[in-house]
């Protein structure tokens, strides 16, 4: 639950740099934007120190979401395998 709402916080920080770039700019989208960066920069600032710059492209999302992937499956399998272990020792 946590993981899916970070994910739609990076989703979202994602759309608004789209919009910005687009040249889309007012007071609530500014507050917008300055709102979902602060929740997210905890979480992508060590990553970006660990990416090497890339200019305009940021691979650090895409890094992110690779890790929640592949988070997300390892937990479904765990789950799955641990059901399936007390399934056979009763």
């Amino acid at each position: 639950m946590l993981l899916d709402l970070v994910w739609y916080l990076l989703l979202a920080q994602v759309i608004l740099s789209w919009l910005t770039v687009f040249g889309i700019r007012n007071d609530l989208l500014r507050q917008i934007t300055l709102a979902v960066s602060l929740l997210t920069q905890p979480i992508l600032d060590p990553i970006r120190r660990a990416l090497p710059k890339t200019g305009s492209f940021d691979f650090q999302y895409w890094q992110l979401s690779f890790s929640f992937i592949l988070s997300g499956r390892c937990y479904t399998q765990l789950c799955v395998d641990h059901l399936n272990l007390r399934e056979y020792s009763d």
